[in-house]
């Protein structure tokens, strides 16, 4: 699991193990991802997420899944959970 939102961001809170490689070093970073293991990737709503996730398809990433409505989509339903 990727997070794309900047440092910061990631630093007030993140979803499980995820990494951090922020949307605007992608490009750069993908090298640290594995392109033929499953890649999940959230931002905070979803807009960095789909960027990122059609720069690592263009990198030949076949399996790359942008977590719709970020990490406030997944913090609302774990609140709804509970």
């Amino acid at each position: 699991m990727v997070d794309v939102r900047n440092t910061f961001e990631f630093k007030e809170g993140k979803i499980g193990n995820s990494i951090n490689i922020p949307v605007h070093e992608i490009r750069d970073r993908y090298v640290e991802l594995d392109p033929h293991k499953k890649t999940f990737v959230y931002c905070a709503s979803g807009l960095r997420g789909s960027l990122a996730s059609s720069i690592l398809l263009g990198k030949d990433f076949k399996y790359v899944y942008n977590l719709a409505g970020g990490f406030a989509g997944y913090n609302n339903y774990l609140n709804q959970e509970r």
